[in-house]
């Protein structure tokens, strides 16, 4: 397990609830990510993937270096390094530009330490949220850095930090300083308990033991300051780290003149009464009990017409409404949300509305109401809109503007200018278009473009511009003149769009025009040529068949009918199963399924009928293992590996008519390196890499000598990859070729007991077992019957689902039921469900002709599948292995 993913490990086991954490990561508008502490990306959500332009499985264990430019990664982790050594959140404003569009944020980032279960750090979690909608009415605030850096300092409200442990205060602002009368150093010598009564300690020391919530809104307290006066404050407190120590950050407002004295309350009712604001106030499940004069007078309703009702009955429109549901969790987790409400009047007037909600606790800290105090910003947003609109589509275009003064030097750029182009602007500003000359326009060209500017008349056309970089482009150019009120020209305007792109697609569109024709060929010749192979074993078992019935056939000539029958087969079930292997690779659907297997064994296997078909042709076969029967033994896909190896070995023996076919094997840096090579008819140079296309070998079908659906090698090709190796071909036309492939050496953890693997089922079995075949094709019952009865086997035989399940309930004595898939009544999978609430313990195996019904059927609860066509060994090796148990 590497760094990153014993990280991702401690992340997934955090106290965090990961499943969760995900869920409201990607559901929050914010750019949020994770790194751990070497830089590398955890998780992100799909808003920050917009930032980098890539998906998080792409993102995920790799660092900024890897998708941003040196400088700008190296202040990112930079940020983070001081947020891990500050051991607390730190923020600061940045200006980012988002991979997928192009377009310019500024953001208000927070890098926050994240902790494990033991409080080790595991990690930065960033969070930035896009303020630059309000960055210019923040501007003002935003001028110092130091007040944002000494917020804690300067906050009016009483703050402090104070130990978990021992409860001493371990730093307190000036505000608590003032309040209660304390100097800085005396509070540090002081604990929780010197500053409450002697009789709140008990209560003090129950809530403490009590709260474990990172956010704890722990009520109104009573406090006694330095004089001796008793005051009363509401208690806010996160947990925190403080100088390596777990602690906890207290806000302690004072609320004594509000619970004192109904005066306060009553004044404070007069000025919501009174507020320029408009302000209500709902029950906690969002019914309406209070609204002030100003809210009558803005929405035009009375009270009465909106007492007992939800807010929403306001909303103008759905388009841009407020997430309601997020605006739920906000306020009902204790947090306050802000934000802006399109709503409309009793007229039906729409105007827009900045509120702020709030939830309102009771003395026991439980919320009881919301308060929410909003603003009828219509006007404001208007002018604000009309100053925004022109400044807004030139800074969010897509295509790169430029502004000049009369004499053509550059006043403005956009964004997407210095993105297209490269320059920034201190680099672009003061400076002529010239920046951009590319040298593939004529003096004459530049003559007429600026001689038609000066006379008030706009240009457009396509040109070619040089970046930065050095890199040409081409662009599609428009230029207009700028005239002041006056009429009077005072400079230019220009919009370039990069087409590059647009040029480069329509030269692969017509690469891709010419590769489709090519592939229809390649279809239609492959077609021609299945027909060809399908008919060719068909027609020998269709007329074998036929022969079977003659009267007076002998039984040597039936045996001999027979074998050339079940060779027809075989060729069948081979193309059959090429096409299968090819519509799953080129479906990207094909599965390793790792086991352990005796390579040499398994040659031995493979090779066996091409040794005797290479002796019959005069053909001379040498077979080399690279390592000793012990030695060989190996995890790997065992059908894949077997099938690449026949594929290569039959390649070999059908163009090779004299010679010698050598198979060896070797291993070299934990890869196994296998060839097959052959004295046969090589290959032309020019088709050393074409042999691995789908069906190359039928594009030439009207010349080729030989048998086949042009899919061996591609079919090798594909499997090889998947089974980690890759594979080429060396030939020499007329003298030969050599196909290598190479695949993981991978020893297995135990030795197989590769005599049960391979061994065939003779043994006879128990009499008394009983087995449920369900399978509504007559023939293929006749076969499995036969195979069972040769293994003492007793069937009860359903024709459909339903059977299966009723003879269940009939035969409680069954314990191993075969379920065909595909049945009409009931089909296997209904079947099954219904029996594994009647036996839970029975053991169910599917039969299949479909791959991807196996699959789905081993999801469903099937023990095992057996896949048709079968052999005999294939399908009692699977009943053998349930019945032995």
């Amino acid at each position: 397990m590497d760094n990153n993913e014993k990280q991702g490990r401690k992340f997934e086991e955090s106290d965090f609830d990961s499943e969760f954490l995900h869920t409201l990561i990607k559901s929050l508008p914010d750019l949020i990510w994770l790194k751990d502490i070497e830089g590398r990306y955890l998780i992100c959500n799909p808003r920050f993937e917009k930032f980098f332009g890539y998906e998080m499985s792409e993102i995920k264990g790799k660092t900024d270096f890897d998708f941003l430019p040196a400088d700008l990664a190296g202040f990112f982790r930079q940020k983070d390094r001081e947020a891990l050594k500050a051991n607390r959140p730190k923020t600061n404003l940045e200006r980012i530009t988002f991979a997928s569009d192009g377009h310019e944020e500024i953001v208000e980032t927070i890098k926050t330490p994240m902790y494990d279960k033991s409080d080790n750090i595991i990690g930065v979690l960033g969070v930035a949220r896009d303020i630059t909608a309000r960055h210019s009415a923040e501007d003002a605030l935003k001028k110092s850095e130091e007040k944002y850096k000494y917020l804690f300092e300067s906050n009016p409200v009483s703050m402090w930090i104070y130990d978990l442990d021992t409860l001493k205060f371990l730093e307190v602002n000036s505000a608590a300083q003032n309040h209660y009368g304390y100097t800085r150093a005396e509070f540090r010598s002081m604990t929780l308990k010197d500053i409450r009564p002697a009789e709140d300690i008990n209560k003090l020391m129950e809530d403490i033991s009590g709260t474990s919530e990172e956010l704890n809104k722990a009520g109104i307290w009573r406090h006694v300051k330095k004089n001796g006066d008793i005051i009363y404050v509401e208690i806010t407190s996160h947990k925190i780290i403080f100088n390596d120590k777990e602690s906890r950050l207290v806000l302690a407002r004072d609320v004594t003149d509000t619970v004192k004295t109904d005066m306060q309350v009553k004044k404070l009712f007069r000025a919501i009464e009174q507020s320029p604001a408009s302000i209500m106030i709902t029950d906690k499940v969002g019914a309406i009990e209070y609204v002030n004069p100003r809210f009558t007078a803005l929405t035009g309703y009375s009270k009465e017409e909106v007492i007992g009702k939800n807010p929403r009955f306001l909303k103008a429109t759905e388009e841009g409404s407020v997430d309601y549901e997020d605006l739920w969790n906000t306020i009902s987790s204790g947090s306050v949300w802000k934000g802006e409400f399109v709503n409309a009047d009793k007229k039906g007037k729409t105007f827009i509305e900045q509120a702020s909600i709030s939830p309102v606790y009771d003395d026991n800290g439980k919320i009881t109401h919301y308060v929410a105090v909003k603003e009828d910003i219509t006007k404001r947003k208007k002018i604000e809109e009309n100053l925004r609109k022109f400044t807004r589509g030139i800074e969010e275009s897509s295509d790169a503007v430029f502004m000049t003064d009369i004499e053509g030097s550059i006043e403005y750029i956009n964004p997407a200018f210095e993105r297209i182009y490269g320059f920034s602007k201190k680099e672009t500003i003061g400076k002529t278009p010239r920046i951009l000359k590319s040298g593939h326009h004529t003096i004459d060209e530049y003559r007429y473009f600026w001689e038609t500017l000066l006379s008030g008349k706009e240009v457009k056309g396509e040109i070619k511009n040089k970046t930065k970089s050095g890199t040409i482009i081409d662009i599609e150019a428009t230029t207009s003149p700028i005239h002041d009120n006056t009429g009077k020209l005072t400079g230019f305007l220009s919009i370039n769009r990069d087409v590059t792109e647009k040029k480069n697609a329509q030269n692969e569109i017509m690469k891709a025009k010419e590769q489709a024709e090519r592939a229809d060929r390649l279809k239609t010749a492959f077609l021609h040529n299945i027909s060809h192979e399908i008919r060719t074993p068909m027609n020998a078992i269709m007329g074998f068949a036929a022969l079977m019935t003659e009267p007076g056939t002998t039984t040597e000539e039936l045996e001999g009918y027979t074998e050339s029958i079940q060779n027809g087969s075989d060729q069948l079930l081979t193309i059959i199963n090429d096409i299968v292997a090819v519509s799953e690779v080129m479906a990207n659907t094909a599965k390793i399924q790792t086991g352990v297997i005796n390579l040499n064994d398994s040659i031995k296997r493979v090779a066996r009928p091409f040794i005797s078909q290479a002796e019959e042709k005069g053909i001379k076969f040498v077979l080399k293992p690279g390592l000793s029967d012990a030695d060989s033994n190996l995890e790997i896909d065992r059908l894949k590996l077997t099938k690449i190896i026949s594929n290569l070995l039959d390649n070999a023996v059908k163009f090779t008519d004299e010679g010698t076919i050598t198979l060896n094997y070797e291993v070299k840096s934990n890869q196994i390196l296998l060839s097959v090579s052959d004295t046969g008819i090589g290959i032309p140079a020019e088709y050393s890499d074409k042999v691995f296309e789908n069906f190359f070998q039928v594009e030439h079908s009207l010349k080729r000598l030989n048998e086949g659906t042009g899919l061996g090698l591609t079919i090798c090709k594909a499997y090889t990859e998947l089974l980690g190796g890759r594979i080429w071909i060396e030939s020499n036309e007329g003298k030969g070729t050599v196909a290598y492939f190479t695949f993981p050496y991978k020893k297995p953890s135990s030795t197989p007991d590769l005599e049960l693997q391979t061994r065939e089922i003779s043994e006879s079995t128990d009499a008394e077992n009983i087995i449920l075949v369900a399978e509504d094709d007559g023939t293929n019952l006749r076969l499995i019957e036969k195979l069972l009865s040769e293994m003492n086997i007793t069937i009860l035989p359903a024709r459909n689902g339903e059977e299966a399940v009723q003879l269940c309930k009939n035969h409680m004595n069954i314990k191993m039921v075969l379920l065909d898939i595909k049945m009409p009544e009931m089909d296997g999978f209904q079947a099954a469900a219904q029996i594994r609430e009647i036996k839970p313990d029975a053991v169910i195996i599917a039969q299949t002709a479909y791959v991807d019904d196996a699959d789905t059927a081993l999801d469903a609860g099937f023990n095992d599948f057996i896949p048709k066509p079968f052999t005999k060994h294939s399908f009692t090796s699977v009943i053998r292995k349930y019945m032995e148990k």
